[in-house]
């Protein structure tokens, strides 16, 4: 009743009825086209990216952080600003360093080995980048003898014999290129101390010569710039409270 009662409206009345309907109409499409428009460019809206001239900025605010974590969300987090750097410079090994390192440590934090493989793949990845630009450094080398220690963690039975020769044949390459750097005779001992006691392992007499070796490296360490590679110490003081 009320439908055939608009339909009789006077042609004044219904002119005036259809503009103001269409009107309606249109205020609600530009309005919900709007809403729409906002929406897509929220979510094409694309991460923040990498700046070269944020270097030292960042560089500062990752390392900082670096020191003060000991979590595996912040290790993890830290490797992938480093990457992020790194691949946004593409002509500096140190970055690729970082993110490495802390690949590894976030490893060494987690029990679950599709995330342990995951990061040392990426680690690895890490460390091939930079050994294109800094071959055979004993950084480097030291950082690689380490991941293959991680690589064990993740099959003992079928990876330790493969990977326990790798990671003592590229730690000693590293003690050989530099022979000062602390890193590489401690994460020899901490190999060595971490092997089964019927492969030497353990707090033996071999491990702790390692140890007390870095120690003396430690204290006469002193980093080239202000990102080279500043840990160890304290864990190597740890390590060596078990040997006499």
């Amino acid at each position: 009743m009320h439908i055939l009662c608009c339909f009789a409206l006077k042609n004044k009345h219904m002119k005036q009825f259809i503009l103001f309907t269409f009107l309606a109409i249109a205020t609600l499409a530009q309005a919900q086209t709007g809403i729409e428009r906002a929406g897509a460019a929220k979510l094409s809206k694309s991460p923040k990216k990498y700046e070269p001239t944020n270097y030292l900025k960042e560089m500062q605010a990752n390392i900082k952080q670096l020191y003060k974590t000991k979590k595996f969300n912040g290790f993890k987090t830290l490797a992938k600003n480093f990457r992020t750097i790194a691949d946004g410079e593409k002509n500096k090994w140190i970055p690729y360093y970082h993110a490495a390192y802390c690949g590894i440590v976030a490893a060494y934090l987690t029990q679950e080995k599709f995330a342990t493989e995951e990061l040392l793949n990426q680690a690895q990845q890490c460390l091939d980048k930079a050994f294109v630009m800094r071959p055979r450094h004993s950084e480097l080398l030291a950082l690689q003898g380490f991941l293959y220690q991680a690589r064990i963690r993740v099959n003992p039975q079928q990876r330790s014999k493969e990977y326990t020769q790798k990671a003592i044949q590229t730690l000693d390459q590293a003690r050989f290129a530099d022979p000062k750097n602390p890193r590489a005779s401690f994460l020899t001992g901490q190999f060595l101390e971490s092997l089964p006691k019927e492969w030497g392992g353990g707090k033996t007499k071999n491990a702790c010569k390692h140890f007390k070796e870095a120690k003396e490296k430690f204290d006469a360490y002193k980093p080239k710039s202000e990102f080279s590679p500043n840990w160890g110490k304290n864990a190597n003081e740890s390590m060596l409270k078990g040997c006499n």
